[in-house]
């Protein structure tokens, strides 16, 4: 999964800072901003479904193929909605035509979701198709707009391309259940009653979907309603990179999500064996890309995207901050999808993101890019501390400042000894950063290197 995310990223990162190069910061930026808005409805057809199935056959094997097409199912009729929401959407919003035009084609290529069945790989812990999927789609998007598209291309092209390589990645998926699974052509009908009731389980786990990603994108958002200028472009070009990051964390708990659905069915300390030192390893992890990355943002942007987009390295630096709270509030979602306390989870979700947006939206008038970034990562703590809350009340009280106190500290005082010299003095902060997280997660290395030599 590591290997095909990573260069899945290396396609995706190719692909958009191409884009960035051709159309500028300002132009750039409007397609994040739709880019923003179409996440939001993508996740919105999926509304949990694929965690709620993934869960399901985790505990229920026997139930995998009558799953599938039942999910599928209500996906599908989900989408017809998705679609015509955001097109009516897209008609409304004050935007240039292009624009109007790039987020209809991106609602159309929804169309395409429901056939993506990664979750079921999930359900079946098998991680290396879900990474090919994924890799697919990536290095179809990526061949396509760098063999089509120029500075005078229209935007609307960068939407049907999305489509076409959602269409490659589905239909390599369907290829896969039946060879390598071994399972039998879904059977997609129209049973409304069973599938509302599908909807109805999943909703509460498709509502924190949807609360995860405003706390992600309503900041973009928000900047995109209120500016059209280069400052839309440089927090698009920063939020991509942190959001290319995410995925990472996103898709460790897309693995661990079957294993804590275990443990209800076990000792209940069988849950902190599992949780514990993964939620350590993480926050030490996340905090040395917020460190390492905050140190270069501005030579990140520039060489990615090219010199307009240098401004933004602020930006950059504030985001990455989110990512280490996103990783140590991961274990706690998993704990709460997994122990079918969802519905706690989206309640607690939603306030952040409610609290998130709101800041983002005070602060972006005075502060610019700066202050939706601030947004993102208020935003962010908020949902650790309220998910932690409703884990802690029940499941089992598994805190957060002990795994994050440590890293935080020596993060603090490796960027005080970065900033009294030039390059030479950040590479040492960072080598001893980095040193002082070997030595603290030694046990859990040695344990790692051990099972792959196994392996």
């Amino acid at each position: 999964m590591a290997l095909g995310e990573a260069i899945s990223k290396i396609f995706t990162f190719v692909s958009f800072t191409y884009l960035g190069r051709n159309f500028g910061p300002a132009t750039y930026g409007e397609v994040e901003f739709s880019l923003s808005i179409t996440l939001v409805f993508a996740l919105f057809l999926q509304m949990g479904l694929g965690a709620y199935g993934t869960r399901e056959i985790a505990r229920r094997p026997e139930c995998a193929q009558q799953l599938l097409g039942e999910i599928i199912e209500v996906r599908l009729l989900l989408a017809l909605l998705s679609v015509s929401v955001i097109i009516g959407f897209a008609w409304l919003v004050d935007k240039p035509l292009e624009v109007k035009l790039l987020m209809a084609a991106f609602g159309v290529s929804l169309l395409v979701l429901p056939a993506m069945t990664v979750w079921f790989f999930q359900a079946h812990e098998a991680m290396h198709w879900v990474a090919a999927i994924n890799l697919s789609k990536h290095v179809v998007f990526a061949g396509l707009v760098l063999s089509s598209i120029g500075p005078e291309s229209p935007l609307w092209m960068i939407g049907a391309m999305e489509g076409t390589a959602l269409a490659a990645a589905a239909t390599l998926g369907a290829i896969l259940i039946r060879q390598k699974l071994g399972y039998a052509r879904p059977r997609v009908g129209l049973n409304l009653q069973r599938s509302l009731g599908h909807f109805r389980t999943a909703l509460p786990i498709g509502l924190a979907d949807l609360g995860w990603a405003a706390l992600w994108q309503s900041p973009m958002v928000v900047l995109g309603l209120r500016l059209s200028d280069d400052s839309l472009g440089w927090f698009g070009a920063a939020h991509r990179c942190t959001m290319a990051l995410h995925t990472f964390v996103w898709w460790y708990f897309f693995n661990l999500l079957p294993a804590v659905s275990r443990t209800p069915n076990k000792p209940r300390e069988s849950l902190r064996v599992l949780v514990e030192p993964s939620m350590k390893l993480a926050a030490w992890g996340g905090v040395f890309v917020a460190l390492t990355g905050g140190l270069i943002a501005s030579d990140i942007l520039g060489l990615a995207y090219g010199a307009d987009f240098a401004a933004g390295g602020p930006v950059l630096a504030a985001l990455l901050w989110g990512l280490p709270l996103a990783a140590v509030c991961g274990h706690y979602r998993a704990m709460l999808i997994g122990y079918g306390l969802q519905r706690e989870l989206f309640r607690r979700t939603f306030a952040a993101a409610a609290a998130g947006a709101g800041l983002a939206y005070f602060l972006s008038p005075t502060w610019g890019a700066v202050g939706a970034a601030a947004g993102l990562v208020a935003g962010n703590l908020t949902v650790l501390a309220l998910t932690y809350r409703a884990a802690a009340e029940k499941i089992m009280d598994l805190g957060f400042a002990g795994a994050l106190s440590v890293p935080l500290l020596a993060a603090g005082g490796a960027y005080a000894l970065s900033t009294t010299g030039g390059r030479a003095t950040q590479a040492l902060a960072v080598a001893a950063f980095s040193a002082g997280m070997l030595w603290a997660n030694r046990e859990q290395a040695r344990d790692w290197l051990n099972q792959l030599r196994n392996d």
